[in-house]
């Protein structure tokens, strides 16, 4: 059985009593590999006294999520720059309501004010979310959001936070890549003692993906529920997101728990979030000595797989003539044909594979590659324009000499004592000439006479020389 550890964001106000209660599990590993250091957690809780906080209506812009409805199935990979992303799920147990026409847009709305307040942080950095093809005006209006009905009932979730999570995980699996973090929307009810528990994260995993990177959002949690609005939610999911990426406070650990930090309560990573707090008051990493762009040894979540480098720069492909160039790319593949174009991060390696149609071939690339090789490799410094030029492929020359001689050509490419081949782009001068004691009597074939023999692409085929004796 898989056990999944967790850590959470839990809501209180700031004039009631806090108490907090550190469970400690290991981290399971799918497929049995076994947890590297650093990649586990416990179970944090903080709880209040009081009542629930108040709920807010649903809201966000009309056109927050451009999507055509609802799937189950990961759409087509747009991402060319990396196989790393980040994909959102929004999930319901199998008797629960859909609502996700309600919560699309709410959640692509808290989506974008998180992928803006984090771009605002670090203006060289953002998460790289899983989008779709979707003709949207809005980059995160794109997000590939996937709709799953889990398989079990909602009672099936009441369990502790570990099980609740394994139940999750199941339902999920399909859709969790090794190469994919996962951010689930789970609509259905949630544990009375963990009502003020707004979100869970399996555990502290750097460089991996797939079941053991799945952070959720307990959309019926007694948490402030501002969907839609990017606050105290959008907040939450920056939050769980992070310790998703691997995030882990060295420097100031909070006593007695030590994946949270304690150097501010505007720390974004805090494990206390109130009422009152909004993802543009939160700070990504308050001081940048824990967890986020500091100059310390430990891992670094401004280097995580998973996240976009800033800025994307435009790639341009051609194909000038008959024939087509494949672009390969970390995260995927484009057949440019005739053109293409494509934005990719910064530093991001590409390679392109001129392919010529039906008797052409790769006369020369131009732009920002050059040669005639059939591929060339591009690194994304800058904007890169890149033209593959095609032409007539060659045609064949064939010789047979009879007798004691040779043939040469023009362009050089034959010389020819007895038989042999050569291809032509262009026209082609055969000429003759006799070995000691012989002459050169004629051509037959493709050419005839006893002057030079010229070719070209209509009528090239077989030649023979003919030398003879002199008498």
């Amino acid at each position: 059985m898989r056990h999944a550890a967790t850590k959470g964001v839990l809501v209180s106000n700031r004039s009631i009593v806090l108490a907090l209660v550190l469970l400690g599990s290991l981290l399971g590993v799918a497929g049995g590999a076994a947890a590297s250091a650093g990649e586990h957690a416990a179970s944090l809780s903080v709880r209040y006294q009081g009542a629930p906080q108040k709920t807010s209506a649903v809201r966000a812009q009309a056109g927050a999520w451009c999507g055509d409805g609802e799937t189950s199935t990961n759409r087509p990979n747009t991402e060319l720059s990396s196989a790393n992303l980040i994909h959102v799920v929004y999930a319901v147990p199998s008797d629960g309501p859909d609502r996700f026409a309600t919560f699309a847009p709410a959640i692509a709305a808290d989506l974008t004010a998180l992928d803006s307040w984090w771009r605002t942080q670090d203006p060289t950095r953002t998460p790289r979310f899983d989008l779709a093809a979707f003709p949207c005006a809005s980059t995160l209006g794109r997000i590939d959001l996937s709709f799953v009905r889990l398989p079990e009932p909602a009672s099936s979730f009441m369990g502790s936070d570990t099980d609740r999570l394994e139940h999750v995980i199941s339902g999920l699996a399909a859709l969790m890549a090794s190469t994919v973090k996962t951010v689930a929307y789970y609509d259905g009810p949630v544990p009375y003692s963990a009502r003020f528990k707004c979100g869970t994260t399996t555990g502290i995993s750097p460089t991996m993906g797939g079941t053991v990177a799945l952070s959720v959002e307990w959309i019926q949690s007694a948490c402030p529920q501002d969907f839609g609005q990017g606050r105290f939610q959008a907040a939450t999911t920056a939050h769980e997101l992070l310790h998703n990426l691997g995030a882990q406070p060295a420097t100031h650990p909070c006593p007695g728990d030590q994946y949270h930090p304690c150097d501010s309560e505007t720390a974004v990573l805090s494990p206390v979030a109130y009422d009152d707090s909004t993802i543009s008051s939160d700070v990504l990493d308050f001081g940048h000595d824990d967890y986020y762009a500091h100059s310390g040894s430990w891992f670094d979540v401004q280097d995580s797989a998973w996240l976009v480098h800033i800025p994307s720069v435009a790639l341009s492909v051609a194909a000038n003539g008959s024939g087509t160039v494949a672009l390969t790319a970390p995260g995927g593949s484009l057949d440019c044909a005739p053109n293409c174009s494509a934005t990719l991060e910064s530093d991001t390696a590409v390679k392109l594979e001129a392919k010529p149609g039906h008797g052409m071939r790769l006369v020369r690339w131009e732009g920002d590659c050059s040669g005639s090789a059939t591929s060339c490799s591009v690194t994304m410094t800058a904007a890169r324009n890149v033209t593959a030029v095609f032409g007539q492929g060659g045609y064949p020359v064939r010789v047979a000499v009879a007798g004691n001689g040779r043939v040469t050509s023009t362009p050089a490419a034959l010389s020819c004592p007895s038989q042999c081949q050569a291809s032509f782009y262009g026209p082609v001068t055969l000429r003759a000439k006799a070995a000691a004691g012989y002459r050169f009597t004629s051509w037959l074939g493709a050419c005839g006479g006893h002057g030079v023999c010229r070719l070209n692409r209509k009528n090239a085929g077989l030649v023979q020389a003919v030398f003879s004796r002199r008498r």
